[in-house]
């Protein structure tokens, strides 16, 4: 299974990323600032989690499995974190990049701080 590293710089209004992975892979990341895991209002704790590819939720990208105390995270479009409920947003070229990369196959993700 492929690993990919998402970089995370936190600030008041927003959470921003780096993600990168095998064979030079590089996208940008939006989220909601951390406001302590709470539902719809705060990206995702930094840990290690499997990523699937999503065809029946609700913007068919990428799930990621197993959030603590959550349910329903995506990886998906959106350029603002007002467009997230706690998932994390990336523009469309890196998303479409990202399911070339994978081939649609689970990977793993690391989230930490940069």
């Amino acid at each position: 299974m492929k690993t990919f590293e998402l970089k995370r710089t936190y600030s008041t209004d927003r959470t921003t990323g780096t993600l990168t992975g095998p064979n030079g892979y590089t996208g940008t990341t939006l989220e909601r600032p951390w406001k302590d895991n709470k539902v719809s209002i705060s990206c995702i704790p930094e840990g290690t989690y499997e990523v699937r590819r999503d065809r029946v939720g609700r913007f068919t990208w990428f799930s990621i499995q197993n959030v603590p105390g959550r349910s329903n995270i995506e990886f998906h479009l959106g350029t603002l974190p007002t467009h997230s409920e706690g998932c994390i947003l990336m523009p469309l070229l890196d998303l479409q990049d990202l399911l070339l990369e994978t081939q649609g196959q689970p990977f793993t993700l690391v989230i930490k701080k940069a």
